[in-house]
């Protein structure tokens, strides 16, 4: 919910999604971060001034669960044996649906994602078993 007029991170739903439907990774969603990923250049002719060029070419980003069941860890071993199967992994969609704090909400999603556990985890007495997951995406787009 937005606070003094500002988004919080509890203003966030996401939702993954592949052929088949919505990917349950349970609860445990901690965090997420996303950016744009461009290519810059600058041409610099001697006799007039720079040209900047951006080309767009796509998003990345990551985010952590806090491990509760073994779905993450199940999605991923699937994912491998696909993989060594010979089978045509299939691209993700991510939906991320944000509560604005004029109360207004903002929807998005993410398409042609690729997810990689980057962090399967670290088990210690006392302590939560956090999941790091990236993902890249050919696009960004808005739904509402």
């Amino acid at each position: 919910m937005p606070s003094s007029g500002y988004s919080t991170g509890q203003d966030i739903t996401l939702h993954f999604y592949d052929q088949n439907g919505a990917i349950d990774f349970g609860i445990g969603v901690i965090n997420f971060n996303a950016k744009q990923d461009v290519t810059k250049n600058r041409i610099k002719p001697i006799d007039s001034p720079s040209v900047n060029q951006v080309f767009y070419e796509g998003w990345s980003g990551s985010f952590d669960i806090e491990r509760n069941n073994p779905k993450v860890t199940d999605y991923f071993i699937s994912q491998e044996a696909a993989f060594y199967r010979g089978e045509n992994l299939p691209e993700l969609s991510i939906t991320e649906t944000i509560s604005e704090a004029d109360g207004s909400i903002s929807q998005y999603i993410y398409t042609g994602v690729r997810l990689s556990l980057d962090d399967g985890g670290s088990f210690q007495r006392d302590s939560p078993v956090t999941q790091r997951l990236s993902f890249e995406a050919a696009r960004k787009q808005k739904l509402s």
